[in-house]
């Protein structure tokens, strides 16, 4: 089993790490905020969004708000995801992109119930009521087609730099005029680990930014 510093694949092995909360009163905050800094809301992950995706990487045709593939924290997939293309058509051959998780209660016989009440108390002092928590992950794809080292699918290929990847989420949301206030948890050490493309180890100060929308 692993930590809850970065979230994993269906068959479990490490993906992108966690590095951002988000405190806010409901999913729709979260989505009007997102929108108003400039992101889009990645659209489920079906057969037909997914031709779509690969017809946008190989033509290089606009699809801003192309799907993301379910990674995995607290046992379940990702509750939303967003991006932001970084080519000039607008495509999904290269883009930033951030998946996000609600905090809430597991099943008690979750394997992940200890996740939860990590994150429970790491976060402790900014749970409230009428507050939701969400947790991020985040990073940058830089190129559009990489190979994953475990099973030798193709993937897009990312960046190491998370904690890049996170600021730049928080700037883009400072910048709109969203955010309240904000701090920093320190939920372990740094780390680096090996992430699903063969070239891509991430790597991470280990700190949570967590940031509250007004």
């Amino acid at each position: 089993d692993h930590i809850p510093l970065y979230v994993t694949t269906r068959d479990g092995w490490p993906s992108d790490p966690v590095t951002l909360a988000i405190v806010v009163k409901n999913r729709a905050q979260l989505v009007r905020a997102m929108h108003k800094a400039g992101w889009y809301t990645a659209q489920p992950l079906t057969f037909r969004n997914g031709i779509r995706e690969l017809f946008s990487i190989i033509f290089n045709t606009s699809y801003p708000d192309s799907p993301l593939s379910h990674l995995y924290l607290f046992d379940r997939p990702h509750d939303i995801g967003f991006e932001i293309p970084t080519n000039s058509a607008g495509s999904a051959r290269t883009r930033h992109h951030v998946r996000f998780w609600r905090l809430q209660k597991p099943l008690l016989e979750s394997r992940h119930a200890s996740h939860y009440e990590f994150w429970r108390e790491k976060l402790s002092h900014v749970l409230g009521i009428e507050r939701q928590i969400w947790i991020g992950a985040a990073t940058e794809e830089t190129k559009a087609i990489d190979i994953q080292w475990r099973t030798g699918q193709l993937t897009h290929g990312g960046s190491h730099e998370s904690d890049k990847e996170r600021d730049f989420i928080i700037q883009t949301l400072r910048q709109s005029g969203v955010v309240k206030r904000m701090s920093t948890s320190s939920a372990g050490e740094p780390l680096r680990f090996r992430g699903q493309q063969f070239r891509t180890f991430y790597i991470s100060d280990g700190s949570i930014k967590i940031v509250h929308l007004s």
